[in-house]
């Protein structure tokens, strides 16, 4: 006996968004954390998702000033330090580390904060970091020397790359002393010629406005913006802070972007 089957479509096809060639979403930092609330809103897609798309994004293009350096230590494994802050820019920051370590990379991690402290999906790839056997160290109260000294030692040599994960887009205001001290710190190794990559915007950089939120902030040599260029980045003289900046997909629906900002050529002096 044959029992006929009538297949029913569960979704009517939607048109694709029209996403014009070469262009780049923007947005404001605002909108660029409402694009996160809505991805799991309207779509199911939760901010673990997000943030693993953006931590590949950022050990990907770490990865390539990695191997385009060759500083190897005196064990020829090439180090990055990751300066992690309390927040989801921290969180990504934990999920790249584990990228780079998995391809191979001596990973150092430097914590504002425990991780007894930390939240949601940051404090679940500060976890499994840490089960991988990762090098971490914490700042305990208001002198970040001594965890930095010792994840500077954790590097075996001066660091091949850092990784600024420490704020993100909700920065306003100087930075605490703490967040301003590692800032520093940071700068003074590119200085010295150590490369500076940030996570969606470098600290202490208003989103917005495109100029530092007080008289401290990182000088990035590239930037991984995520979802979005932020406002702040159509500002010409934010290449001081930004460096080359990557508008990387991390996977929210673009009619989502569409809605929430605009799309516009990538600025020259972001390339």
């Amino acid at each position: 006996m044959t029992v006929a089957v009538q297949n029913t479509p569960i979704a009517t096809t939607s048109t694709p968004p029209k996403v014009k060639p070469g262009f780049v979403f923007v947005m404001g930092a605002s909108d660029t954390r409402k694009l996160d609330e809505l991805a799991l809103k309207r779509f199911g897609i939760p901010g673990a998702v997000l943030m693993e798309n953006a931590a590949r994004a950022l050990a990907g293009e770490t990865l390539e000033l990695v191997r385009a350096r060759r500083s190897p230590d005196d064990r020829g494994v090439p180090s990055v330090l990751v300066l992690c802050g309390p927040g989801n820019n921290g969180g990504d920051g934990f999920a790249a580390a584990r990228h780079l370590h998995n391809a191979g990379v001596r990973v150092s991690l430097l914590l504002t904060a425990p991780l007894s402290k930390l939240k949601g999906d940051a404090a679940l790839n500060c976890s499994i970091a840490q089960k991988m056997g990762l090098a971490m160290n914490v700042v305990v109260g208001d002198d970040p020397a001594p965890a930095l000294q010792a994840a500077l030692a954790a590097c075996m040599g001066r660091p091949t790359v850092v990784i600024d994960a420490l704020l993100g887009t909700g920065t306003t205001g100087p930075l605490n002393d703490v967040m301003a001290k590692l800032v520093n710190a940071a700068n003074s190794l590119r200085e010295q010629g150590t490369p500076i990559v940030a996570a969606d915007i470098p600290t202490g950089l208003d989103a917005d406005k495109g100029v530092p939120t007080g008289p401290v902030c990182i000088r990035a040599d590239v930037t991984v913006t995520f979802a979005a260029l932020k406002v702040g980045f159509l500002e010409a003289g934010v290449r001081a802070y930004s460096g080359r900046v990557v508008v990387a997909d991390i996977g929210a629906p673009a009619s989502l972007a569409m809605e929430l900002g605009e799309q516009v050529a990538m600025p020259a002096h972001l390339k």
